[in-house]
């Protein structure tokens, strides 16, 4: 439904510590959509919520390397 692209919607991006968990603190966030973050080479995961949806997808970025990750919302 459409009044989910209308509610408010968090971004945030938690590198990959040693051991394969995400770090307790995330080091970008954001608001938009699309969201832009520039960070530097790591394994990461980005953490989106919207409403009451929640999505999260892990990802790993080389030097140099842009990386785009779309996340698709529930139907309801």
């Amino acid at each position: 439904g459409g009044s989910l692209l209308r509610t408010s919607r968090s971004w945030r991006v938690y590198q990959i510590e040693t051991g394969g968990k995400p770090s307790d603190r995330y080091i970008d966030s954001g608001y938009d959509n699309p969201q832009t973050f520039v960070l530097p080479a790591g394994a990461y995961v980005a953490r989106l919520e919207m409403g009451g949806a929640k999505g999260e997808k892990k990802f790993d970025l080389a030097p140099g390397q842009e990386v785009e990750i779309e996340f698709v919302a529930p139907s309801q």
